[in-house]
């Protein structure tokens, strides 16, 4: 019996859809295929009710246009399967930022840096990958010179300074110098709460040790987070949003200024639990904390399976027999041998002795084959 659904993920983010999958009932679990974008050749014949296309922001342009080309046959199928998250028409995190200023929702603009000399930029700033989620790379900057420090200092350890984008800070603690971000679903044409993560830091990150975050998890503030996920307060204002942005699987984080909705990011690929890579000691407190969440916990999945059940039909579309571009499946096994040397390259270079010079040659190498290799 074929998948229902499919997931189209970069190959080295696999384990987030992994991830995802564990979660589900097993009944729903059973349902779902992972395929990534670096092997979309090797896909031959599907009948799936619904395909969805994850990690957007991180895919080669190649593989864009791959998936293009497969969205373009499922369309025209002439069965009813459900497309989400199209590949070249959802906005990624700067054009959406800018669509959403032009619209009156954000008060905050970001920039790539050809973009900057014709601005006037608002500071406090900050500089963050553009279509990576890896937070921001400075602490909160206030000057040209700052500015221009800062990106020196980010050339000297390898990062593209055409890959980063510049954003408008604005603050959205509240009285209580409490920084509040909010993280919901949507799946087909369901929106699902998900967290209210609470930080005294500016970047607020779910799960996050710091010690003068222990005493922010209280009983009450444990019951704004349960009242957020089961009332679902801003669902309408979401799917406008998610609406404008062209995406129908993915996560988005907001918070508030001044009682008005900010959009920070949605995420085409949202994590559930760390990489394989990366588990170790969970802090005491943390298992606390995640007890004391537990009710809000259940409830999400209740609904995230509710969600997902609702994508899969009782019967899936007739099977669709792929008849992808020849030259981009001929591109596509280059760039994946490419790939795979830098790949390999990545791993000497773990290899190297942990000397301090060393390591930032290490650090610098490593994001330069990042880039080369979109590996």
């Amino acid at each position: 019996m074929s998948k229902k659904i499919l997931f189209f993920v970069p190959e080295n983010q696999t384990w987030i859809q992994k991830n995802f999958q564990n979660r589900l009932l097993p009944e729903i679990a059973k349902d779902i295929q992972i395929h990534s974008y670096e092997r979309i050749d090797k896909l031959r014949v599907i009948e799936p009710s619904a395909c969805i296309f994850t990690g957007l922001g991180v895919i080669t342009e190649l593989e864009r246009e791959l998936s293009n080309n497969l969205w373009d046959q499922l369309e025209n199928h002439g069965f009813p399967i459900r497309l989400m998250n199209h590949p070249k028409n959802t906005l990624n995190r700067h054009a959406l930022h800018k669509e959403l200023f032009r619209l009156n929702i954000n008060d905050f603009r970001s920039f790539y840096l050809h973009e900057i000399p014709n601005t006037n930029l608002n500071y406090p700033i900050f500089i963050r990958e553009a279509d990576k989620h890896t937070g921001s790379l400075s602490e909160l900057i206030f000057s040209e010179f700052e500015l221009e420090k800062q990106l020196q200092n980010l050339k000297k350890s390898g990062y593209e300074l055409n890959s980063l984008l510049i954003v408008e800070y604005i603050r959205t603690a509240d009285q209580n110098n409490v920084f509040k971000k909010y993280s919901a679903f949507k799946i087909g044409d369901t929106i699902i709460p998900r967290y209210l993560t609470l930080s005294h830091n500016w970047v607020a990150k779910e799960n996050a040790e710091s010690p003068a975050d222990k005493t922010l998890y209280d009983d009450d503030h444990i019951k704004e987070e349960f009242d957020y996920i089961t009332a679902n307060p801003h669902k309408d204002e979401l799917f406008n949003i998610f609406k404008i942005a062209g995406i129908d699987y993915g996560r988005i984080d907001y918070g508030f200024k001044d009682g008005k909705l900010q959009v920070w990011e949605i995420n085409t690929l949202p994590t559930f639990g760390p990489s394989p890579k990366k588990k170790g000691p969970n802090p005491e407190e943390l298992q606390l904390r995640k007890q004391k969440r537990g009710p809000s916990k259940s409830y999400f999945y209740s609904q995230l399976n509710s969600a997902m059940n609702q994508l899969i039909r009782v019967e899936s579309a007739k099977p669709v027999v792929l008849k992808l571009e020849p030259k981009l499946l001929t591109q596509l096994k280059k760039e994946r041998f490419r790939k795979q040397v830098a790949g390999f390259s990545l791993k000497a270079g773990a290899m190297l002795p942990r000397i301090s010079h060393v390591q930032k040659l290490r650090s610098y190498i490593r994001r330069r084959l990042i880039e080369t290799g979109k590996v």
